[in-house]
């Protein structure tokens, strides 16, 4: 059996049995004390993990890779998870499930394979249909809020008329003056990233997604879908967060000094209210080999947004770039011709 997002049941994959439908809770979706975990962190068990299961539909002993907890069996591909085994501290609250079902996430993929600009035309009739699979990957989000004090200055412009050889010209300055004071910002599920398994901008690549609508972690949801565990802890995650936040601050920073131009000096920033959570979001992913070269595609499993990386060809470039010199060449012997 195995979770199908357009039906919300468990459905088996022979024979398309459907269970009862899904009723999903979030009730245990809940902020975690982050100051309080990070003073425990070094009790807490983080390390990596190989696990294994036995299946219980063939009977076959399945060693799952590092920090995959939920996968398919290897000798009959029936769901296995084996996160009850698991001894990490740290385990998901919850999970965005799945909306996009298979075959939507395909199309869509195809659909911006082909809209590459320069995309070999033998790579339009892939078949990357059967490499598809669906992945829980975990994430952090952080709450918290900020209070900054900035020292800075304010520049304001102003004109005046400078003499020349050739009559007056207007010159703009700047006047600048001292600003200081403070600024309180909230933030709001700030997402970090935790697997190091997919490149980080391809992962960004695919737009946010939508912790809110997380549910109780479940494995009725998890089953048919690889879940992975955090690479990133959660210190470095959240690094990663006030790293995130700092931009905006010192954007807020500039907007209440105001004026045409800012300076600052020194911006010291204390958190308050911090909080997190560890939850699971759904990609669509898969490798594809093109002229022995690998590719990877992922489709965001809420959103259906896509993104990848593609092969190119080197005749269509080539012939853009002879097609381009023609035209700015005709264009040369036209103006001359005037």
């Amino acid at each position: 059996m195995a979770f199908d997002p357009k039906t919300t049941t468990l459905t088996c994959n022979a024979c398309g049995f459907q269970c009862n439908q899904q009723e999903f809770d979030s009730q245990n979706v809940n902020e975690l004390d982050l100051l309080h975990t990070l003073k425990e962190i070094e009790q807490y068990n983080e390390d990596n993990e190989s696990l294994s299961v036995s299946c219980p539909n063939c009977g076959g002993q399945n060693d799952f890779p590092v920090n995959i907890v939920a996968t398919a069996c290897t000798y009959c591909k029936s769901p296995l998870t084996a996160a009850q085994n698991s001894k990490r501290t740290l385990r998901p609250q919850g999970l965005v499930p799945f909306a996009i079902p298979k075959d939507k996430a395909q199309s869509t993929f195809k659909t911006w394979l082909e809209s590459r600009w320069f995309l070999p035309s033998k790579a339009k009739k892939l078949n990357l249909r059967d490499s598809l699979k669906g992945v829980y990957r975990p994430t952090w989000t952080f709450d918290f809020t900020s209070q900054s004090f900035y020292v800075g200055e304010r520049g304001d412009y102003y004109y005046v008329t400078v003499k020349t050889k050739n009559g007056t010209r207007t010159e703009r300055k700047t006047r600048w003056r001292g600003a200081s004071g403070s600024v309180r910002l909230d933030f709001d599920d700030i997402l970090v990233y935790a697997s190091n398994r997919l490149d980080r901008k391809l992962q960004e690549s695919l737009g946010g997604f939508m912790p809110k609508q997380a549910i109780d972690y479940n494995n009725d949801a998890i089953m048919g879908f690889d879940e992975e565990s955090y690479d990133v802890k959660l210190t470095d995650a959240f690094e990663e967060a006030k790293s995130f936040a700092d931009d905006r601050i010192r954007s807020e920073v500039r907007r209440d000094i105001g004026g045409d131009e800012q300076r600052i000096f020194t911006v010291n920033t204390a958190y308050s209210d911090l909080s997190y959570k560890l939850l699971l979001i759904p990609f669509w992913s898969s490798t594809y080999i093109f002229k022995d070269k690998s590719y990877t595609y992922i489709v965001n499993g809420q959103t259906g947004n896509a993104h990848g990386t593609r092969p190119y060809s080197a005749v269509k470039i080539t012939f853009a770039i002879i097609l381009g010199i023609v035209a700015a060449l005709f264009l040369y012997a036209l103006v001359e011709g005037l």
